[in-house]
């Protein structure tokens, strides 16, 4: 997306959205603590607008990422909802998002149960070394825990 000039002319008080294109009071756009002038770019309506477009994306792409790995899994509203998510996405344009999810499906990896983390023997040897160096560090913290702290004037 190609930045935008921000807004040139808003009076004291006043911030202009670059998604909306008015202006509107400091009060209608959120915080934003690495901005220049301390608030996001986007008024609070349009913040909300993009959020809500995010979430819907990603929450299409795992339900397909789900559909891809275990397609028994899904029940028939979330087949129904997927369904409907690539239909509207299809619709509203965002035609690179529908071509995302249908490459996702595409692939149609089969899940792999991950191998079961090999326990490494414990030497006995080293570990009573182990042992002894721990209570070897108590007993020397303890020795040190019962000096007096000096006191700084």
């Amino acid at each position: 997306m190609p930045r935008m000039k921000p807004f040139v002319g808003a009076p004291d008080g006043f911030k202009g959205c670059l998604c909306c294109q008015t202006i509107k009071p400091l009060a209608g756009f959120n915080i934003d603590r690495d901005a220049t002038d301390g608030l996001r770019r986007y008024c609070k309506p349009c913040d909300m607008a993009k959020s809500a477009a995010v979430r819907q994306r990603r929450r299409t792409l795992a339900l397909a990422v789900k559909a891809m790995t275990n397609p028994t899994a899904m029940t028939q509203a979330e087949r129904d909802e997927r369904d409907g998510a690539f239909a509207d996405a299809i619709v509203a344009g965002s035609v690179r998002m529908a071509a995302s999810v249908a490459t996702v499906q595409a692939l149609k990896v089969p899940a792999v149960p991950l191998p079961k983390p090999v326990r490494k023997p414990v030497d006995p040897v080293k570990r009573a070394a182990d042992l002894a160096r721990q209570r070897s560090v108590r007993a020397y913290n303890a020795r040190c825990a019962s000096f007096p702290l000096p006191a700084f004037v």
